[in-house]
């Protein structure tokens, strides 16, 4: 798990003029040693890699989450299991079969549904909607802490790898 850091350095130029960069580290490396990685990242280049590949990683998570929908859309098999449930309703009022019978069914059927009803579609639209804007130019208007809510609404995780190479999966 690595956390932001906020280092000050003074650059050898005319005007000795400090500047803040941020990094992101390890702390448990830094602060008590418990830990060997002691690699840092420069923020900056986790937001140039971002904003040059923003659009390509959330046309890929669209695509991966329309594919887990067409997995899960189960409206017929739903469709089929209330029409089974009115069946078995009318099979019991009509005394053909027994209030045992009709409450075992019933169970089955009702637990089948409520299985299915918990798969949810999840929408894309507003995945969408950031794909159409463009996030070079909106982000360089945002200030640190706008920038920061962007990426905790769109960014899942982070993997870091010893060849400081990174991954990013969105949310």
């Amino acid at each position: 798990m690595m956390a932001g850091n906020k280092t000050i350095r003074k650059f050898n130029n005319p005007n000795w003029k400090k500047s803040d960069y941020y990094v992101y580290r390890c702390n448990h490396a830094y602060q008590n040693r418990m830990c060997t990685n002691r690699h840092t990242l420069l923020e900056k280049k986790v937001e140039e890699y971002l904003l040059d590949n923003f659009n390509a990683l959330l046309y890929q998570r669209i695509v991966d989450i329309e594919l887990q929908n067409k997995k899960v859309d189960n409206s017929r098999r739903i469709a089929q299991i209330k029409k089974k449930l009115s069946k078995l309703k009318d099979l019991y009022l009509d005394d053909l079969i027994d209030k045992n019978e009709y409450q075992e069914d019933y169970r089955r059927l009702n637990d089948e549904l409520n299985t299915l009803s918990k798969d949810k579609i999840q929408d894309t639209s507003h995945l969408k909607e950031l794909l159409e804007i463009n996030i070079k130019e909106t982000y360089e208007k945002l200030d640190r802490e706008q920038k920061r809510a962007l990426w905790h609404t769109v960014i899942n995780k982070i993997v870091f790898h010893d060849d400081m190479s990174f991954e990013i999966s969105l949310i």
